[in-house]
């Protein structure tokens, strides 16, 4: 049995997650607290 990468655990984890709703994204968009920065929240809305 092989054991799966790194990657291939991220992939199946983020798929799942966003099948129950979640996003994910990118680093540079969040501030380094984890918020979104304002310019994203408007941008969304």
């Amino acid at each position: 049995m092989a054991t799966p990468t790194e990657a291939e655990v991220e992939a199946v984890l983020l798929d799942h997650l966003g099948a129950l709703g979640y996003a994910s994204l990118n680093n540079a968009v969040l501030d380094a607290d984890g918020s979104a920065p304002k310019r994203v929240v408007e941008a969304a809305l």
